[in-house]
C-alpha cells in the first residue's frame, strides 16, 4: 500500500533472515507486488514530468506529506535538489 514502509531495507542481513522466516518473505513479495506499480508510475513521472508539476502533484495527491515530511526528503523523492524544490515552492503552485 501507498502507507507501507521499505521493510526489506530495515533487516540486518536480509537474505539470511528471509530463509530463517519463509512467512516473512511471502508477506514480503506481496507487498513488493503491490507496489511495482506505483514504483513504475513515479519512475515514469520523474522522466516526463517538470520539477514544478511533480511538487504539484505530490501537494495535490498527498498534502499530508507536504506537511509533515521535510524538504529535503520530499526532494529527494521527487527527484530534485533542495534549491530546485525551494525555487518551485517560492514560485508558487
Amino acid at each position: 500500500s501507498k502507507n507501507s514502509p521499505p521493510i526489506f531495507y530495515l533487516l540486518p542481513d536480509n537474505s539470511d533472515f528471509l530463509h530463517k522466516h519463509p512467512r516473512f518473505e511471502i508477506v514480503l513479495r506481496d507487498i513488493i507486488k503491490d507496489n511495482i506499480p506505483d514504483l513504475n508510475e513515479h519512475t515514469r513521472l520523474l522522466q516526463i514530468v517538470s520539477a514544478k508539476e511533480r511538487y504539484n502533484r505530490l501537494a495535490m495527491m498527498r498534502p499530508d506529506i507536504i506537511r509533515r515530511v521535510q524538504l529535503k526528503h520530499i526532494a529527494s523523492y521527487l527527484g530534485m535538489s533542495s534549491e530546485t524544490i525551494s525555487r518551485v515552492r517560492r514560485k508558487g503552485s
